[in-house]
C-alpha cells in the first residue's frame, strides 16, 4: 500500500491533484481492509463503488488541470469523506456483523487534524470497535425475533411471574389482533402521552418505524417497554445503539465534509 500511495500521489500532479490522489489511496485502503474482515466472506460492493468515485475524481482533476479544494488541507478532508463513506458502507454490508476496526483506524488517521472529526469518533462506544456491530440487515432479522418474544411476555413483570401468568401472556400474544392505526399526530412528533401505551402498542409503533427504515425511532419506542418485554428486548436495543452510534458518526463526518464544501467524490 505504501508503494501504491507514492505512485498514485506522484501521478496526481500538484497540491490539488494530490488531494484527489490521496482519496484514491484511502479508497484502496478501505477495499484492502474489507478483505481482512473477521468474516467468512466479504461484500466489497460499497468499497468498490467508493473507489470508482475516487478514481473518477482523480481523472477529472487531471482533465481540468486543477480542482477547487485548498491544497493539502482539502486533500486530507476528501480522504476523511472517503473514510466516512467506507464506515457507513460497513453498517450496510450483506453480512450478519461488521468488523469496523479497520475503517475507524483509517478515518482516525486521515481526520487526526480535524477537531470535529476527532470529537465525533470519540463518541463511538469502545465495544463497537472491539466487537464490531450488527448490520442493518441483521437488525431487521433480530427485530422480528425480539418482537415475537416481547409480545409473548407482555404480562410478565420485571421480577418474573408464575407459570399461569406466562401461559396467559403467551395466549394473549396468539389471540390479540392488530391494533388500530397509529394516530397521525404521534407520527408527526406532536405531544403524546406514551404512558397510555401497552406492550402491543409500543411494538406496533416500533414495527412501523422499522418498516420505514427508521431504526432511531424504532429504538426510541423499544426503550418504552417495561417488565418482561423490556428484558426480552435488551439485547436488540443494545445492538441497535452500537449500530446507530457508528452509522450516525459516519453520517456526521460526511455532513461535516459536505457543509465545508470538501466532499467532491
Amino acid at each position: 500500500m505504501g508503494a501504491l500511495k507514492k505512485l498514485v500521489v506522484a501521478r496526481g500532479g500538484g497540491a490539488r491533484g494530490r488531494g484527489a490522489a490521496l482519496c484514491v489511496v484511502a479508497g484502496a485502503e478501505a477495499l484492502l481492509a474489507a478483505t481482512k474482515r473477521n468474516t467468512e466472506e466479504a461484500d466489497v460492493a460499497h468499497e468498490l463503488d467508493a473507489l470508482r468515485k475516487a478514481v473518477a475524481s482523480l481523472l477529472s482533476h487531471g482533465a481540468r488541470g486543477a480542482g477547487r479544494e485548498a491544497g493539502r488541507g482539502g486533500g486530507a478532508a476528501l480522504c476523511v469523506a472517503v473514510g466516512a463513506e467506507a464506515l457507513l458502507a460497513a453498517t450496510k454490508r450483506n453480512t450478519e456483523e461488521a468488523d469496523v476496526a479497520h475503517e475507524l483506524d483509517a478515518l482516525r488517521k486521515h481526520g487526526k487534524d480535524d477537531e470535529l472529526v476527532v470529537t465525533i469518533l470519540k463518541g463511538i462506544p469502545p465495544d463497537a470497535e472491539k466487537n464490531g456491530v450488527i448490520t442493518e440487515k441483521t437488525l431487521r432479522t433480530k427485530f422480528e425475533e425480539m418482537e415475537r418474544t416481547a409480545k409473548k411476555v407482555a404480562l410478565v413483570g420485571k421480577d418474573g411471574a408464575t407459570l399461569p401468568v406466562y401461559f396467559l401472556s403467551w395466549l394473549q400474544s396468539k389471540l390479540l389482533f392488530s391494533k388500530a392505526d397509529i394516530p397521525a399526530d404521534e407520527l408527526e412528533n406532536k405531544p403524546t402521552d406514551f404512558t397510555e401505551l401497552d406492550t402491543f402498542d409500543i411494538m406496533q409503533r416500533a414495527r412501523y418505524h422499522m418498516d420505514h427504515n427508521n431504526v432511531t425511532d424504532a429504538l426510541r419506542y423499544v426503550n418504552l417497554l417495561q417488565g418482561g418485554a423490556r428484558a426480552a428486548a435488551r439485547c436488540w436495543a443494545d445492538a441497535a445503539r452500537r449500530h446507530l452510534a457508528v452509522r450516525q458518526a459516519a453520517e456526521a463526518v460526511m455532513a461535516h465534509a459536505s457543509v465545508s464544501g470538501l466532499l467532491y467524490l
